[in-house]
C-alpha cells in the first residue's frame, strides 16, 4: 500500500497536463500512487493520460466538475496522505519527500503546505514568493483573509477526511476542505517554507471564469457549510462563526465593488458584516469610498 496518494482532476487540460504529470512522476519520493481523473474532456486530455497509462491510475467520468472528479480519486485512494495537484501546476522534484518528512515530524498535523511561486501561462515567473511570512494558521485566520493555502501545495492526513470530501462549490471547494481538516486536527498544520510548487495563472482557470457576485456567494456558502458540517461533530464556537461569516460577507461586497456590479447589494453586505464584526468598520469604509469613486467615474464616462 503506497504511503501517499496524488490526485489530479483534469478537464480540457491538454495544454499543460503532460508537464504536470511529469513533475509528479519525477518525485524523489517514490512510495506513492498517482490518480488522474478525466472529467469528461473533449480535447486531447484523454490521449495525454493514455500515454502514461502504465505509470498512473486513470479514471474517466462525464463532466461533473472538479470537486466530483477529485471525489472519484478519493474513493479509490489508499494512501495515508493525500496530495492534490491541479492539471496546470508543477511540483518541484522534492515536494512529496519534504512534506512526508514534515508530517512525520508532527503526527497531529492535519495538513502540510509549502511555499512556491506563481507563473504565467508560458511558465515565466509572475510572483517569486507565493506565501509571505505569516503567523500560525488557524481557521479564524483562514476565514478572515489570511489564508496561505494554495491547493497544489497541500498534503492532507487522510484520517481527517471523508471518503468523498468535496462539495459542489466551484472556486471554494478547496477552502471548505481546508477548514474542515484544520478544525478536526485542532488547527495543527505544518508549513514547509520552500518553493516546491509553481502555481499557473491562466485565463481559463475556474476562478477567472466565475463572476464577482458568484465568487462571493460561493465563499460564504463554503464557510456556512463548514460550520453546519461541524455542528454535530465538533461545533465551531459562536464568536468564530460570527467572525467567519461576517468576513465572508465583507469579501462578497469587496468582489462586487471591484467587479463594478451590484453596488446596492454590496452596501447591504458591508452593513451586515460590520454589524456582526465591528472590527471590519474601517475596512468597510474604504470599500464604500471605492464604490463611490467607481460610481462617480462611471457617471462621468456615460
Amino acid at each position: 500500500m503506497p504511503r501517499v496518494t496524488v490526485i489530479t482532476a483534469a478537464y480540457n487540460a491538454a495544454e499543460y497536463l503532460a508537464e504536470t504529470i511529469e513533475s509528479v512522476l519525477a518525485q524523489t519520493y517514490s512510495d506513492f500512487e498517482y490518480i488522474v481523473v478525466d472529467d469528461g474532456s473533449d480535447d486531447a486530455t484523454p490521449d495525454i493520460i493514455a500515454e502514461y497509462a502504465s505509470r498512473i491510475v486513470s479514471l474517466r467520468q462525464p463532466n461533473a466538475g472538479e470537486g466530483a472528479a477529485r471525489n472519484r480519486g478519493f474513493e479509490i485512494a489508499t494512501g495515508e496522505y493525500v496530495a492534490i495537484v491541479d492539471a496546470d501546476d508543477v511540483w518541484a522534484q522534492e515536494k512529496l519527500e519534504c512534506q512526508v518528512l514534515a508530517m512525520e515530524s508532527q503526527p497531529d498535523a492535519g495538513l502540510c503546505y509549502t511555499n512556491g511561486s506563481s507563473i504565467r501561462a508560458d511558465g515565466s515567473v509572475l510572483e517569486a514568493v507565493l506565501v509571505p511570512p505569516h503567523s500560525r494558521l488557524t481557521c479564524l485566520r483562514a476565514m478572515t483573509g489570511q489564508n496561505p493555502l494554495v491547493t497544489s501545495s497541500v498534503m492532507y492526513r487522510r484520517r481527517f477526511l471523508e471518503a468523498r470530501p468535496y462539495r459542489s462549490l466551484p472556486v471554494a471547494a478547496d477552502f471548505y476542505v481546508h477548514l474542515k481538516v484544520l478544525w478536526r486536527a485542532c488547527e495543527q498544520s505544518v508549513f514547509v517554507d520552500e518553493p516546491l510548487v509553481r502555481y499557473r495563472v491562466v485565463e481559463t482557470s475556474v476562478l477567472r471564469q466565475v463572476d464577482a457576485w458568484e465568487r462571493g456567494r460561493l465563499t460564504l456558502k463554503a464557510v456556512e457549510a463548514f460550520i453546519d458540517d461541524m455542528r454535530s461533530e465538533k461545533p465551531v464556537p459562536q464568536d468564530l462563526q460570527r467572525r467567519g461569516v461576517a468576513y465572508s460577507r465583507f469579501l462578497w461586497a469587496w468582489y462586487c465593488i471591484d467587479g463594478r456590479t451590484r453596488y446596492r447589494f454590496a452596501i447591504g453586505q458591508l452593513v451586515w458584516a460590520v454589524r456582526d464584526d465591528p472590527r471590519l468598520a474601517w475596512r468597510a469604509g474604504r470599500q464604500v469610498a471605492k464604490l463611490t469613486r467607481n460610481a462617480l467615474l462611471g457617471a462621468r464616462g456615460s
